[in-house]
C-alpha cells in the first residue's frame, strides 16, 4: 500500500477571499486542512510520550522530558492558533 502525498494549489489571499465566495471557502478549507496536520502532528507525539512513559517505568521523568515539552509547545501552539 502506497501513500500519496496530495498537492493543493496555494490559498487564496484574505483580500481575494473577501471578493470572491468561491475563493473564501478554498481558503477556509485550507485553513481546516492546516488544522487537521496541527492536531494529527499533537497525536503523534503523545503516542511516542504514552509508548516512552510504558517502556521507561520509573524512569520514565528524566528519560521523555524532551518528548513531553514537544508534546507541550504543539498543545500551546494549537491552542493559540485555535482561540
Amino acid at each position: 500500500m502506497s501513500s500519496r502525498h496530495h498537492q493543493f494549489p496555494p490559498p487564496p489571499s484574505r483580500e481575494e477571499a473577501e471578493q470572491n465566495p468561491v475563493a473564501l471557502l478554498e481558503l477556509r478549507e485550507h485553513l481546516s486542512r492546516e488544522r487537521l496536520v496541527k492536531v494529527e502532528e499533537a497525536k503523534l507525539v503523545r503516542e511516542e510520550l504514552k509508548l516512552c512513559y510504558r517502556r521507561e517505568g520509573v524512569n520514565h521523568i528524566a528519560k521523555c522530558k524532551e518528548l513531553a515539552q514537544e508534546y507541550i509547545r504543539l498543545m500551546q501552539a494549537n491552542r493559540a492558533v485555535f482561540n
